[in-house]
């Protein structure tokens, strides 16, 4: 890659995690679901789990070759 990505986009396939660390005392995930009466605790498999797999009608694939994809915004999966 020459520092620029031309297609992105995010696929979060869990949404929950365990404050772990000391670096978890401000977490956005926490403060947002918290606004919204969602227990972040709680570790669940989200809608878009199996989204790579997806095709369209077409047949491709709803991910596209060559696009980078950010992971795991709402977990600690990785």
């Amino acid at each position: 890659m020459n520092g620029i990505v031309a297609k992105s986009m995010m696929w979060n396939l869990w949404h929950g995690c365990h404050k772990l660390s000391a670096g978890c005392k401000h977490c956005y995930v926490y403060r947002g679901d918290a606004r919204r009466e969602v227990d972040s605790s709680v570790v669940v498999r989200t809608k878009n789990f199996d989204l790579p797999l997806r095709k369209k009608r077409n047949g491709e694939f709803k991910i596209p070759p060559g696009t980078f994809v950010y992971t795991c915004f709402t977990s600690d999966f990785f």
